[in-house]
């Protein structure tokens, strides 16, 4: 009977020191996957962003498209971004007085309480929580809102979150937190948004600069993007977009 009793007890400590080790090297591999931050020469950043009307001086939408990744890297996951700005032509304006507003909190626009006529665009995207998952779709409104644009953010897996927008003349800078799911950093691989066009009044709410640049021989916008990583690296790339004289 002691006998008995003694080898239940040693079998059981023994399938604990077993599960012991099969959480250990789980979270030791969450920590390891996690902790690559270096980026492989294979990275690739792409931009794109063109204005729905090539008119100079005139009412406009947008279209912008931001994709990353790195095949080299484990799951081809990339650099997080912190910072993109994307710096439009000068002379190129935002009325954040022509759309509807949303005042709500960072809470209410996640709710869903913003006002429909301050939904100024609609997109989609990619989220990339490997070694959970490679890829999240993403479903991206952008709202009118005191000083610039809330992206409203929902995954197909997690909770809805929301980027901020500032505008300042002619640049939108949005800030990218820390995107954290069960101890695993979420980085954003691809962000597709159309801004629509929107005039009340004659006011246009994005409005084309007054003259075209020029890239060779062809008549151009060109806006410049601007991306901070949290490796501290720091990437510049430039979209175009055809430009005819108003």
């Amino acid at each position: 009977m002691v006998n008995s009793l003694q080898h239940t007890l040693v079998n059981r400590k023994r399938a604990m020191l077993r599960i012991s080790v099969l959480c250990a090297c789980a979270i030791a591999c969450v920590v390891v996957f996690t902790s690559i931050a270096e980026a492989t020469p294979l990275i690739r950043q792409n931009v794109s962003l063109t204005f729905t009307s090539p008119r100079t001086d005139s009412s406009t939408g947008i279209r912008a498209n931001l994709f990353s990744m790195d095949p080299g890297a484990p799951g081809g996951k990339p650099k997080a971004t912190t910072q993109v700005q994307l710096v439009f032509p000068r002379g190129t304006s935002f009325d954040t007085r022509v759309p509807a507003r949303c005042r709500a909190s960072t809470q209410g626009i996640i709710n869903g309480d913003c006002p429909r006529r301050s939904r100024v665009g609609v997109g989609t995207g990619q989220a990339n929580a490997f070694p959970l998952v490679n890829n999240v779709a993403l479903k991206i409104t952008a709202y009118n809102v005191g000083g610039g644009i809330a992206f409203r953010i929902q995954p197909t897996v997690g909770a809805t979150f929301v980027l901020r927008g500032t505008i300042n003349r002619n640049t939108l800078t949005v800030n990218i937190p820390n995107l954290i799911v069960s101890g695993v950093k979420v980085v954003l691989t691809r962000f597709t948004l159309g801004i629509r066009r929107i005039t009340i009044g004659g006011d246009p709410y994005v409005r084309t600069a007054k003259r075209c640049g020029s890239l060779g021989n062809r008549r151009v916008y060109i806006t410049t993007f601007n991306f901070n990583y949290d490796d501290g690296s720091r990437e510049s790339l430039r979209a175009t977009s055809p430009c005819v004289r108003r």
